[in-house]
């Protein structure tokens, strides 16, 4: 697949990342910790 940005706007993009604690990470680490099991099933 073909860049769709020249090298110096890519590097600025990412610089905004930094790749770590993103948004997402964070939201994909709040739903593995959730129970496995719903409080609506009975033990």
């Amino acid at each position: 697949m073909a860049d769709v940005h020249e090298l110096e706007t890519r590097s600025y993009n990412m610089s905004w990342i930094k790749g770590k604690d993103t948004k997402p990470e964070m939201l994909d680490m709040e739903f593995l910790q959730e129970p496995v099991f719903p409080s609506c099933y009975y033990y």
